[in-house]
């Protein structure tokens, strides 16, 4: 499924890869630089996650769906 030039996942993959994510960032132990970077890095993950999870949101409701419709229709035409 390809929209907008990217690739979605599917809101079960999401919810699967968010739930790893918290999963993971629950259990690191901090003992060094490495770790604190593997932190960081995780709740980069998680932030973009949960902005796809958003966005599929808004791509599941009707009047998105309908303005999509609309603008490929109109691309079509020109």
């Amino acid at each position: 499924m390809s929209d907008y030039g990217y690739n979605m996942l599917s809101k079960q993959s999401l919810e699967i890869l968010l739930d790893l994510v918290e999963i993971k960032l629950s259990t690191i132990i901090v003992q060094d630089k490495d770790d604190v970077r593997e932190i960081k890095k995780l709740r980069n993950c998680r932030s973009e996650l949960l902005m796809s999870r958003k966005m599929h949101s808004i791509r599941s409701e009707p009047a998105f769906q309908s303005m999509a419709g609309q603008e490929s229709t109109a691309s079509q035409s020109l």
